[in-house]
């Protein structure tokens, strides 16, 4: 049985936060209540989604195989740790930032799944048109 690796990336971005929020005092200046521990894990929860749905987005266009998607969930893991650490200073209102996180990924899903519709579908046009154009010679 062989596990998807975004699992084990959910699982380090979910566990990176936790352990933020254990230590609260320290990164984020101030003790957090619950829901804004639960904040936190969504906020970064989302940033390393979105990033991994841009490498899910650019694997068309640039051909990349399945091995390019290990390094593709660490890359985002990798930012959405360090997304969160920037954001533990500068973020106040962590419920404001669960409402820019839900509504800016679900554009971005948007943005990046017409891309690729579009791309699906000039790409088998560009795939008809090829056999013709050698057939001209």
């Amino acid at each position: 049985m062989d596990i998807d690796p975004l699992w084990f990336g959910i699982l380090a971005v979910v566990g990176a936060t936790m352990f933020m929020n254990s230590s609260a005092l320290r990164l984020f200046g101030r003790k957090l209540s619950l829901i804004e521990m639960a904040s936190v894990c969504w906020v970064a929860f989302s940033i390393h989604i979105g990033t991994f749905f841009l490498y899910v987005g650019l694997k068309l266009p640039l051909g990349l195989t399945r091995a390019w998607h290990i390094p593709a969930v660490s890359i985002a893991v990798c930012v959405a740790v360090l997304a969160m650490i920037y954001l533990a200073r500068v973020v106040a209102d962590w419920e404001a930032a669960v409402r820019v996180s839900i509504f800016g990924l679900l554009i971005f899903i948007l943005i990046v799944g017409c891309a690729i519709l579009w791309f699906n579908r000039h790409r088998s046009d560009l795939v008809t048109e090829a056999p013709m154009l050698s057939q001209r010679r």
